[in-house]
Order: C-alpha cells, then structure tokens, then sequence
C-alpha cells in the first residue's frame, strides 16, 4: 500500500516538473518572441528615420543646387548682358563725367557677377561634376585659409579613395567639412585646423581637429550646425565622437564602412 502511494507520488511529482518545465520553456519562448518583435520595431523605426532625415536632406541639397544653378544661369547673365549694353554706350559717349559713371557700374557689375558666382559655388559645389571630391576639399580649405592656417593629412591612397566615393557620400562630407569650418572661425579663436583622412579595416576615417577654445557650449544655443553635422553623420552609418574641450579646441572624429547596408548600421555618440 505504502508502494502504491509512494509510486503516485513520483507520478504526480514527474507531472508536476513537466508541466513547470513546459511551463518555462513556453514563457522563454514567448519572451524571446516578445524581444525579437521589438527589436524588429527598433530597427524599422531606426531605418524609417534615416529615411525621413536622407530625403530631408536629398530635397534641401536638390534645392540648394537648384537655386545656385538659377543664379549662375539667370542673374549672371542678365548682369553680363547688362554690362556688355554699359561697354557699348561707354565706346559712343565722350563725356568724362557720364563715362566715369560708367565705369562705377562696371565695377558695380563686376562685384555682383562675383558674389554671384560665389553663391552658387557655395550652395552646390562643382562635387564629381568638374572638381574631384579631393580638389573640392582643397578649395574649401583654401577658402577659410585666409583667416586660419588649416593642415590637410594623408596619402595616395586615400585620396584616390575619396575620389571614387558615391556622389551622395561625397557631398555629406564636403558638408560636414564645410560645417565644421565654419563653427571653428565663427566661434573658436582658433589659429590652427588639423583635417586627417585615414582608412582601416574597411572603415574611411577622418578626423577634425583645432587648436580652439571649443565650440560645443557655444553651439548648443541653437544646436543648428552640430545638427546638422549629425544628421549627415547618421546617413553615412557613421560612428562618431566629438568633443570639445576648453584647452585643447574642438575634436570630431568619424569613421564610416565604405561598404555597408542597414543591418549593419552602428552609431555611437559620446561627448565628454
């Protein structure tokens, strides 16, 4: 009797764990779906967001090309016939008096076909179209040299390498650059800017570098240019650390695969 009773005790007991068993492995099971969901959200957000911000940006660089293309092909020419009617006039009048008028608006003229040209360059640089992205950068940094003596370190290799980038790459880039160099002269004080391009381990790599005060506490006021340098960062699938310090001037570092897809996409943002 004591047998039996012992025996349907086991039974109960082996029931008992097996149901607790199965019991777990359903809850396991149902967490690990629950966490797979998620994490599935969570990419589909992050790529939906990188969406918004690439056409966002897509659409303002297509506009940015558009009204500089609208300036050189419109105002510039109107402003070169104009000055092409004042020469003829010029060659028929021979009074001194209105022919010095003249040339005050010739020079006029000329002033503005420049600043118009200059415009247009800045809002859709010639980027894979007349300049390579190399010489591109060479030009911006000839651009802000006046003001500040700015290094440019790498090699062949590299370069060669930048040349060969997509167009859209090459443009986000150009404009962090850009970015970078005008919060630097703008709010810096700095007398040096060290720009650094590298490659490693599939992985382009460049680095930002001046000598100034740091430029995080003044740009958060408005946070536009930081923003705007992070958003192309994120498009690029790029990993970044800025970091600004008050002694030894404003950092950004960032690498980004040459080759890379969405589920690959990493990004980490720390600033000290």
């Amino acid at each position: 009797m004591n047998d039996n009773i012992l025996l349907l005790v086991l039974i109960v007991s082996c029931g008992v764990l097996i149901m607790l068993v199965g019991f777990f492995l359903l809850f396991h099971r149902s967490q690990s779906r629950i966490a797979e969901q998620q994490q599935r959200l969570q990419e589909e957000k992050l790529i939906h967001h990188r969406q918004l911000i690439k056409a966002a940006i897509a659409s303002q660089d297509a506009e940015r090309k558009r009204i500089g293309q609208d300036l050189h092909d419109e105002i510039g020419a109107a402003l070169a016939v104009l000055k092409l009617t004042i020469d003829q006039c010029q060659a028929n009048l021979g009074v001194d008096g209105f022919q010095h008028f003249l040339q005050s608006c010739k020079i006029k003229i000329d002033d503005i076909v420049s600043s118009c040209r200059n415009i247009s360059h800045n809002l859709s640089p010639e980027i894979l179209t007349i300049n390579t992205l190399t010489e591109s950068i060479e030009e911006l940094c000839h651009s802000f040299s006046i003001t500040i003596k700015i290094t440019l370190e790498g090699n062949d290799e590299v370069w060669t390498l930048l040349d060969t980038l997509t167009e859209d790459k090459a443009i986000h880039i150009y404009r962090i650059l850009e970015e970078a160099l005008h919060n630097t002269v703008k709010h810096a004080e700095a007398s040096s800017i060290n720009i650094g391009f590298a490659t490693e381990a599939g992985l382009l790599q460049i680095v930002y570098q001046d000598n100034g005060k740091g430029i995080n506490h003044v740009c958060t006021k408005s946070g536009h240019g930081l923003k705007h340098i992070e958003s192309r960062l994120l498009i690029l699938n790029a990993t970044y650390a800025p970091l600004s310090d008050i002694d030894h001037g404003y950092r950004l570092s960032f690498s980004f695969p040459l080759e890379s897809s969405l589920s690959e996409y990493k990004q980490s943002n720390t600033i000290a």
